[in-house]
């Protein structure tokens, strides 16, 4: 009995030390990705359909795929987290994006993407469903409540619009239905006086100002009824195109200054909340006529994405930003000064083992971009009222309901 109570606290011992040395080695490695800005990969893998799995995830930050039945042929992939199948939303937005929505209220740029095949689990992970809603709402909600809680201090004015690009076109989701559509296209903002600050946005795209998760809620259901879907073999509720919200965090923020008097400073922070379409294989997905014709834009633009992340990995003197609309709207959120995360969502079933593998490989290279160390963005006088990558944000807060910018 001594000899299995010394080997148990041995056992014991050695699990502690190894779970220290694991949280050592993750505060060092989170140090380093800040101070180079690298982009963070978390991979999420969703449950099996079929209950048999070709993925495992042994630790809190790998996964094992395996691509044949015998299990000869496998690869790991180690990412900053992994998510299993009985991950939960709670979990995914406590771990991976709750900190940087206080670096979006602190006057950050940030940017969250999600990617995979299609029926992998983005949407549900950004999205999700009424019962269990995903990052988007959980990070409005988790922002509104900070905000609330300096009140005192900081006057913020928070501002939403969601588009979605479909076919290489730019819709914009939270158009009124009595309003004419107008051609919608990235435009090139203007440095500022210090030569900073310049930005993608898109001119004319409808700007609405909120002031709680419930007017976040009545968007989010004007903007999802609003974007292309279509069933497929694949999934029977593909999107069918990459949607994008835009929040603006415009803060004022009020002090003191040694003589007495008031004094007030500003920043502008930007939270880009991103659902991408899921690259899908046409034999696959079955996709005729319409659906086709989506399923190679989908693609295009994907490869084109891969074609910035290989040219940001190598260090490239060009990036070709401008090869698709997608990748000109992440033009900011891939180049620099931003602090950027990507969820790597996969399937663990077999038959999709060869698209869970590209997707990992391709999650991989991601990891390896480096943006550099973010700054934050500050305003002078009262605040400013810079603009978004969704335009402008000039919408009054009184009154009821949330508020669409004026045009």
């Amino acid at each position: 009995r001594h000899d299995v109570a010394a080997a148990r606290l041995e056992r014991d011992a050695a699990v502690a030390t190894a779970d220290d040395e694991r949280a050592r080695r993750r505060e060092v490695h989170n140090k380093l990705v800040e101070a180079r800005g690298n982009i963070r990969v978390y991979c999420r893998c969703r449950p099996s359909r079929t209950g048999v799995s070709a993925a495992e995830c042994p630790t809190d930050e790998a996964i094992v795929i395996r691509r044949d039945a015998e299990g000869y042929e496998e690869a790991r992939f180690e990412f900053d987290g992994v998510f299993g199948p009985a991950s939960t939303q709670v979990e995914v937005f406590d771990t991976a994006v709750r900190d940087l929505v206080v670096s979006a209220l602190d006057g950050y740029s940030v940017c969250v993407f999600a990617y995979g095949q299609t029926g992998s689990g983005k949407t549900h992970t950004m999205t999700g469903p009424p019962s269990d809603r995903g990052c988007n709402l959980r990070a409005l909600r988790d922002l509104f409540a900070r905000s609330q809680a300096r009140r005192d201090e900081v006057d913020d004015v928070v501002s939403v619009s969601v588009m979605e690009v479909y076919n290489e076109h730019i819709r914009d989701l939270l158009l009124p239905h009595d309003a004419q559509p107008r051609k919608l296209e990235v435009r090139r903002a203007a440095a500022g006086p210090d030569g900073k600050d310049a930005y993608n946005y898109v001119p004319d795209l409808t700007t609405v100002t909120v002031r709680g998760d419930d007017e976040v809620l009545e968007l989010m259901a004007i903007s999802d009824a609003a974007r292309s879907q279509t069933s497929t073999n694949m999934n029977e509720q593909s999107s069918r195109s990459h949607m994008l919200m835009s929040v603006l965090v415009e803060s004022t923020h009020k002090t003191t200054s040694r003589a007495g008097g008031k004094t007030t400073t500003g920043t502008r922070g930007r939270l880009h909340l991103i659902d991408l379409a899921g690259s899908e294989r046409i034999d696959k997905s079955g996709a005729t006529g319409q659906a086709l014709k989506e399923a190679q834009n989908i693609n295009k633009s994907l490869s084109a994405l891969g074609d910035v992340i290989a040219a940001r990995a190598h260090g490239a003197a060009h990036i070709p930003f401008r090869n698709s609309t997608l990748t000109h709207l992440l033009q900011d959120s891939l180049s620099q000064d931003s602090k950027t995360l990507m969820f790597c969502c996969v399937s663990p079933v077999r038959y999709n083992a060869d698209e869970t593998f590209c997707t990992l490989n391709f999650a991989s290279r991601v990891g390896t971009v480096e943006l550099g160390r973010a700054s934050k963005h500050t305003t002078g006088g009262s605040g400013g009222s810079g603009g978004a990558a969704s335009g402008s944000a000039s919408a009054a807060r009184a009154g009821s309901g949330p508020r669409r910018a004026a045009k």
